[in-house]
């Protein structure tokens, strides 16, 4: 049974693949949302640091999600990480309907 576009047409049917970059950048600007991360724009001097940078390994139907980064000074790092982890296994799952099997987090520098 085909589905049906809004305006009554039957849509048609066939595959869509996200690359390993594409849900890569999701994720990478997921990161980045969760207060604590910082990107480029953050450091009070103006100095230049990587935003997050994520990898991706596809499965047929689910993914796991390497990130980096850099946090901001004082943070707890352990609670900064479980964020991060929610939030872009959440933002992955809803933007491509992939199960998220792990999100691993690497905190790369504090400044």
């Amino acid at each position: 049974m085909s589905e049906t576009s809004a305006d009554g047409c039957p849509t048609p049917g066939g595959a869509t693949t996200m690359s390993e970059s594409v849900v890569a950048g999701i994720a990478a600007l997921a990161a980045r949302t969760v207060t604590g991360v910082l990107s480029p724009e953050d450091h009070p001097t103006g100095e230049r640091h990587g935003p997050p940078r994520a990898v991706v390994h596809l499965g047929p139907t689910d993914a796991v999600v390497d990130v980096s980064l850099v946090a901001s000074h004082g943070v707890d790092l352990a609670q900064l990480a479980t964020q991060v982890r929610r939030t872009v296994a959440t933002s992955v799952r809803e933007m491509t309907d992939l199960r998220v099997t792990a999100v691993n987090v690497t905190v790369v520098d504090v400044r």
